[in-house]
């Protein structure tokens, strides 16, 4: 069985898993508020942690053909997006490697500016 690696929390806010809470991105990292997912609200983001990839499937999406695979929160299993391995249409290229993370599967995650740990009681549901 493959060893799953698993980083630990930054000193920067960001989002965490909805279920567990392991940190999956900094708000930097995020490019767009506007997407849309299973659940309702997403944000493309640049970067990801503590995932892993299911299988590549094809899809059509609102914005056409494109080549996707789910993401799992690689801590509790838990599906929390997909990512985008090809776009057919030229002007969706941009999403190709970035992925979309679903609103309501994350958690937000505030760092504690002293310790740049979470603070005690400050992981919220948003």
């Amino acid at each position: 069985m493959a060893r799953r690696l698993r980083l630990r929390f930054t000193a920067k806010d960001g989002y965490g898993c909805g279920r567990c809470s392991a940190y999956l991105c900094d708000n930097s990292d995020v490019i767009s508020r506007a997407f849309h997912g299973k659940h309702g609200k997403a944000y493309l983001v640049s970067r990801c942690f503590n995932y892993y990839f299911g299988p590549q499937e094809e899809k059509e999406l609102i914005t056409g053909s494109h080549i996707v695979r789910d993401v799992f929160c690689s801590c509790c299993d838990r599906y929390i997006g997909w990512t985008y391995d090809f776009a057919y249409v030229e002007k969706e290229r941009y999403k190709v490697n970035r992925f979309v993370l679903e609103r309501q599967l994350l958690r937000a995650i505030k760092a504690d500016a002293t310790t740049g740990l979470p603070a005690a009681g400050n992981t919220s549901q948003q």
